[in-house]
């Protein structure tokens, strides 16, 4: 389970990192990844398998680390427990808990912008993003 994450996190970040301009509003990016940036430069990604990624933070990593440790992240002033992953060189940070996701979830598709650690992300077209990605038809 571990390797199918890390595989679908690094083809999803190598997809979107480049792409990622707008601080006002949520875009689609290669038709099944949206994205938007904090005014500080870090990012949030939503993937068409449901999971929110952000980089928020500092730090140096080596391509491929996972840390065990687990992280509790301010997100609106509550703590969610997150976990870490180095690609691109730089630290994605994911919630484990379906709790966790499910908090995270809710204040991007109810508020006006969302508080992650010090990055404040914008909200504005998450919920028409999301629709967009979870509507499309699977392959078969």
């Amino acid at each position: 389970m571990k390797k199918i994450f890390l595989v679908m996190l690094y083809l999803f970040a190598n997809c979107t990192m480049a792409k990622v301009t707008s601080t006002e509003k949520w875009n689609i990016v290669n038709a099944q990844f949206g994205v938007v940036a904090s005014k500080d430069g870090n990012v949030a990604m939503l993937s068409n398998a449901g999971f929110l990624f952000f980089t928020i933070g500092t730090g140096s990593c080596v391509e491929g680390d996972v840390d065990e440790q687990i992280y509790e992240i301010s997100v609106d002033s509550t703590l969610v427990k997150m976990q870490s992953v180095c690609l691109l060189q730089i630290w994605f940070h994911m919630a484990i808990t379906d709790e966790g996701r499910t908090f995270v979830f809710n204040k991007f598709t109810t508020l006006k912008e969302v508080k992650v650690f010090n990055s404040t992300f914008t909200t504005k077209e998450f919920n028409a993003v999301l629709a967009i990605i979870y509507n499309q038809k699977p392959a078969i």
